[in-house]
């Protein structure tokens, strides 16, 4: 082995292989060169310190006795003032340091938090979460604080996911920086620090709560108080006193203001809280249709259908919307703009009863513009799945409704509401079969297939046992003599090589397909 200068070259430093023997002889290295160590050179300091991590990455360790000595020669290194030494040095620490080394590093850290180098800074505040030491921590505390609010955006996010990573272990030390983190939400609405202040409700409910109170009287933000909004109505659940009531009066007072979007969120909570009673709520429904009589924007106008949407969707909240406020929805799906006309459309779909459904299905689809069509046929798919309800009412409808002289795109939504109709409900029903063999007349050969692809899926894939069903086997048999001709070149490419379908595109003769 050679001879291990003061001076380390970069070959000695190298890594060259990974056997057991360079391991040792690295950690021979490493301790020479830190117990050797008099003038520091950064680019030997940052070679040593990266073999230091290659080491431990290997899963090698060093003794107690070695590892003292070590740390102790890293902190020599605090005294070289190059950034990216410096960064290395905290990579290093990351990974070895342990709680009785701590100490050794406590006013190193410090001076580095209040560097005027902010790179320097930055490193240091990322290794605050490794540190196990409560009384270092207490004395860390203002620096952190202080660093939460620092006017470099880098370090303030730093210092709050700092702080983020320590709400477990030390609430307390924590709990001490939320009025620099109020100050934070009320100057600019922070992401980090909403979601630490969101975090602390797991460590003390009613501490999340006073933090709020603090929050809706300084916070002038729009998306601030959108975000306390959405806190409010998730902690209304969880809490049961009167320290929340306040809390409620604050969201319903936003209702008042000139605020387009926070006065949307506020409808959209509203409805989520259990504890508002449907009567409590009906006097803002009214400000919402009110709004959406006088209201020109048309993203105002899709939030505010979708929040009814949102309603109708509810079991218990479907009774706030009554037929005056139907009949304003009703003029929406007139719409140019297709997005408006479709979830119009679907908030009618919602809003039936279930004894005039089928009726209603036929009277608003029996609007001639293709566009109306399609968009609830588009609608009835979301009902489908997001419901599952009315099932036998849809089919109904499109027995009556679609033929095969429908347009290209409304058959081609009609079937993919049979197929949606087959999987959500798991039986097969005869009246819902029917519509799919008319449709095959149709002669768009994709449309075709597609008909014949979900008879097949009905057919062949079921857990259920249809093959004594006459009807069913005479259109099948009638499909197959139909469509013999023009789809014998195409029919194994679409239901695969396990289907009874193989066999009609490898015979060649209609007669002997088995079923």
């Amino acid at each position: 082995m050679n001879k291990v200068n003061k001076k380390l070259s970069f070959k000695d430093c190298q890594i060259q292989n990974e056997s057991i023997e360079w391991t040792n002889q690295s950690k021979k290295i490493i301790q020479q060169y830190f117990l050797q160590i008099v003038k520091i050179e950064p680019e030997t300091a940052k070679l040593i310190l990266a073999r230091i991590l290659n080491i431990l990455n290997q899963g090698e360790s060093f003794d107690s006795c070695d590892l003292k000595n070590i740390i102790c020669g890293i902190s020599k290194l605090f005294q070289c003032n190059n950034v990216y030494l410096r960064r290395m040095i905290y990579k290093v620490l990351k990974v070895m340091m342990d709680q009785q080394f701590s100490y050794i590093f406590t006013q190193s850290i410090i001076r580095d938090l209040m560097c005027t180098n902010q790179f320097i800074r930055l490193n240091a505040m990322k290794i605050i979460p490794s540190i196990k030491d409560e009384s270092i921590m207490f004395q860390l505390q203002k620096y952190i604080g202080a660093a939460i609010n620092d006017q470099n955006t880098i370090i303030s996010s730093t210092a709050l996911i700092a702080a983020f990573n320590l709400l477990n272990r030390f609430p307390n030390i924590v709990e001490k920086s939320s009025s620099q983190i109020i100050e934070k939400l009320t100057v600019q609405c922070d992401v980090y620090a909403f979601n630490l202040i969101c975090s602390m409700k797991q460590v003390s409910l009613s501490k999340f709560i006073n933090i709020l109170h603090q929050l809706i009287k300084q916070s002038q933000n729009q998306i601030m108080k959108i975000q306390i909004i959405r806190a409010i109505s998730k902690i209304s659940a969880q809490n049961k006193s009167g320290n929340i009531d306040q809390l409620l009066d604050y969201v319903k007072s936003q209702v008042y203001y000139q605020e387009p979007m926070v006065f949307f969120e506020v409808i959209k909570q509203l409805i989520l809280i259990d504890n508002l009673t449907n009567l409590q709520l009906q006097p803002f429904i009214k400000i919402l249709f009110n709004n959406l009589q006088n209201v020109e924007n048309n993203i105002e106008i899709f939030t505010a259908l979708r929040i009814i949407k949102n309603i109708l969707l509810i079991p218990k909240r479907k009774q706030l919307i009554v037929d005056q406020q139907l009949q304003q929805i009703q003029d929406f799906i007139f719409s140019p703009h297709q997005s408006i006309s479709s979830i119009a459309i679907f908030n009618l779909i919602l809003s039936y009863q279930n004894n005039m459904i089928a009726e209603n299905f036929k009277q608003l689809y029996s609007k001639r513009k293709q566009i109306l069509q399609i968009n609830f046929l588009s609608g009835l798919l979301e009902l489908i799945t997001r419901t599952g309800l009315y099932l036998e009412q849809i089919i109904e409808f499109l027995n009556t409704a679609i033929s095969e002289d429908s347009e290209d795109q409304i058959i081609f939504l009609a079937i993919q509401i049979i197929d949606l109709i087959m999987k959500h409900q798991g039986v097969i029903l005869l009246e819902s079969v029917k519509p799919l063999f008319r449709l095959t007349e149709n002669q768009v050969i994709d449309l075709k297939l597609f008909a014949i692809q979900v008879i097949h899926e009905i057919y062949f894939k079921s857990e259920y046992n249809i093959s004594n069903s006459t009807t069913i086997k005479e259109h099948y048999e009638y499909l197959k003599d139909s469509l013999y001709n023009n789809l014998v070149s195409n029919i194994e490419s679409i239901f695969g090589e396990q289907s009874g379908f193989q066999q009609f595109s490898k015979v060649g003769d209609k007669n002997q397909i088995n079923i």
